[in-house]
C-alpha cells in the first residue's frame, strides 16, 4: 500500500491514500453516506512520512495520523497489548487467534462492517516465505508466520489477536489478549494467510522519534490505593 516498489508491483508509490472511514453522525436508515474517505498524506517535501523496518523482508510500516474521533467511529489499540518478547516465544502451532476485518465488496451508502474469524497458528516458518504482487510479477521474499485462515487481499494490515481459550474474558492457562501481527499475505486456494508479527512493528516504533510516547508493552502493573 505504502511502498509497492519494494513489493516488486511495477508502479511508482503514492503520494496520498485514502482510509475509508464510518462517520460517526451516520442515521441508520437515512439517505447519507456512512462512510467518509480520509486522505494519508504519504510524503511530505518529497519524503515519506513513513518508517519501515530495517530488515528488508519485514512487511510492515508506521506512520503518524491525526483522526478525529468526535467525527469517526474509531477504536485504538494501546501499545501495552503488543507481547513482549517472552510471550511471542511462547505461542506454537495451533494455538487460537482472531483476525479482525472489513466485509469486502460494499458500496453505496453502507458502512464499513467488521468482520472477525477465529483460527489457528498454521507453522511459525524458520525461514522466509516467498510472495508476489500479482501472479504474473516477480516474487519477493517476506518473514511472517502462517495463519490458517481464508483471509481476503483486500484486508491486509487488519490486526490478528492471540485469543486466550476461554469465553467472556475469562482465561486459561496464564495467557492474555494480545495483538499478534497484522495480516500480510493471502493464499486463498490453500485458506492459509501470512501475518507480519506485531514485535516487527513494535520496533519500528523504538526506532521513531515520538516524544511523550509510553512504549510499555505487556500486562501494565496492578495500581496501588494510598494509604
Amino acid at each position: 500500500m505504502f511502498d509497492p516498489a519494494w513489493a516488486k508491483c511495477g508502479q511508482a508509490n503514492p503520494s496520498v491514500v485514502y482510509a475509508r472511514m464510518n462517520k460517526k453522525s451516520y442515521k441508520q436508515g437515512s439517505n447519507d453516506s456512512g462512510f467518509d474517505f480520509v486522505p494519508i498524506q504519504l510524503t511530505d517535501r518529497g519524503m515519506p512520512t513513513w518508517r519501515h523496518h530495517t530488515s528488508n523482508d519485514i512487511d510492515a510500516a508506521v506512520m503518524q495520523i491525526a483522526i478525529n474521533q468526535d467525527q469517526f467511529d474509531i477504536e485504538l489499540i494501546p501499545v501495552e497489548l503488543s507481547p513482549t518478547d517472552v510471550e511471542i516465544a511462547a505461542q506454537s502451532i495451533g494455538d487460537p487467534v482472531m483476525s479482525a476485518g472489513l466485509l469486502p465488496g460494499l458500496a453505496g451508502n453502507t458502512r464499513n462492517q467488521p468482520i472477525f474469524k477465529f483460527v489457528q497458528i498454521s507453522n511459525i516458518p524458520s525461514e522466509d516465505i516467498e510472495t508476489h504482487c500479482a501472479q504474473q510479477l516477480p516474487s519477493f521474499p517476506v518473514k511472517v508466520w502462517l495463519i490458517a485462515a481464508n483471509l481476503v487481499p483486500g484486508n491486509s494490515g487488519s490486526p490478528i489477536f492471540h485469543v486466550p481459550l476461554g469465553g467472556s474474558g475469562v482465561s486459561f492457562g496464564g495467557t492474555r489478549p494480545m495483538l499478534l501481527g497484522v495480516q500480510s499475505i493471502s493464499f486463498p486456494n490453500a485458506d492459509i494467510a501470512g501475518m507480519t508479527p506485531i514485535n516487527f512493528v513494535y520496533e519500528i516504533l523504538q526506532g521513531m522519534t515520538l516524544p511523550d510516547t509510553d512504549l510499555h508493552r505487556g500486562p501494565l502493573p496492578p495500581t496501588t490505593s494510598p494509604k
